[in-house]
């Protein structure tokens, strides 16, 4: 799951907060059933994860690649978690499901609203020297959790498009104003595609998965960067900063 989809989970989900866990179960390696009799406070999401924070412990969960949730209802595979509260059930399946103390260093490596994109906090200042000083493709960058938390494949591939900016450029090497307009891109795009899930209004993909760029050229397709992840571009329209 990519940021917006785990912020529409956090919201789905935001009525858990104020009910009792009165049962928990699944095949997390965690220990869960120290949530039992604990009060869920809030429900949240930063970067990739989903928070319930409970009066004594936190589950935190991302969902990776194939992960997915049910609320009053279940798969027919086993949960990674699953809590039973006052009114209401949320099952998990797949994710890595975490319990930690919120004053733990695990928690606080988490928990970082200012490096998600969807966050008000997001310290795009950071991002913007963040960019400016790594030589890494910007391909790799975007998908940099520690830099734009919340940026999967998906987003990397429409806002390079948005931007005009080739996935191959250097980091260092796009110019600063153009690099500044890409934080901006990538955070009103983000903040689209999570209205689009919230209203039930899909967004139209411009360059993820087509054939064809709006030029009417031959979009090119291949597995790029330190991830490996699939990349589409049109190198008639994108810049490349070398």
């Amino acid at each position: 799951m990519e940021g917006p989809s785990v912020h529409q989970a956090a919201k789905r989900t935001s009525h858990l907060a104020g009910q009792t866990i009165e049962e928990v179960y699944g095949n997390a390696r965690q220990p869960i059933e120290e949530l039992v009799g604990k009060k869920i406070e809030k429900v949240r999401a930063v970067k990739k994860r989903l928070f319930i924070d409970t009066d004594g412990f936190s589950i935190i969960t991302h969902f990776l690649m194939y992960g997915s949730y049910r609320i009053n209802e279940r798969r027919e595979k086993p949960e990674r978690i699953g809590i039973r509260c006052t009114k209401d059930t949320l099952n998990i399946y797949n994710g890595s499901v975490k319990v930690l103390d919120p004053k733990s260093t695990e928690y606080m490596e988490y928990d970082q609203p200012e490096r998600d994109v969807l966050s008000n906090a997001f310290d795009k200042e950071d991002a913007l020297d963040a960019m400016r000083r790594d030589d890494r493709i910007i391909a790799d960058v975007l998908l940099d959790q520690d830099i734009f938390g919340g940026v999967g494949n998906i987003i990397k591939n429409e806002v390079l498009y948005l931007a005009r900016i080739d996935p191959r450029s250097v980091s260092s090497s796009i110019p600063e104003g153009k690099a500044a307009e890409l934080i901006e891109v990538v955070i009103d795009y983000s903040r689209r595609w999570l209205q689009s899930k919230l209203t039930g209004n899909a967004l139209t993909r411009v360059m993820y998965n087509q054939q064809e760029c709006e030029c009417q050229k031959r979009v090119t397709r291949e597995n790029m960067g330190e991830y490996n992840r699939r990349t589409f571009y049109c190198s008639s329209c994108q810049a490349l900063y070398q």
